[in-house]
């Protein structure tokens, strides 16, 4: 006997509320996931500990201009 393989690559599906209420009351939740996005920084923002180094080395943080 083998039994039930789980699927090869689990998705997560978007479900609406109204269908998380009627798994609610058949009782066919076993597990639940809430994602949230995380907002990042953009790229440009530079914190004030990393700009005060990039200015104090800025020879350092030049673009090249020929080969080392």
């Amino acid at each position: 006997m083998q039994g039930l393989l789980p699927p090869a690559n689990p998705v997560l599906q978007e479900v609406s509320v109204e269908q998380a209420m009627r798994w609610h009351t058949g009782n066919d939740i076993w597990a639940t996931a809430l994602i949230i996005p995380v907002m990042s920084k953009t790229p440009n923002e530079i914190p004030n500990e990393v700009q005060a180094v990039i200015q104090e080395f800025a020879d350092v943080f030049q673009d090249p201009k020929t080969l080392p």
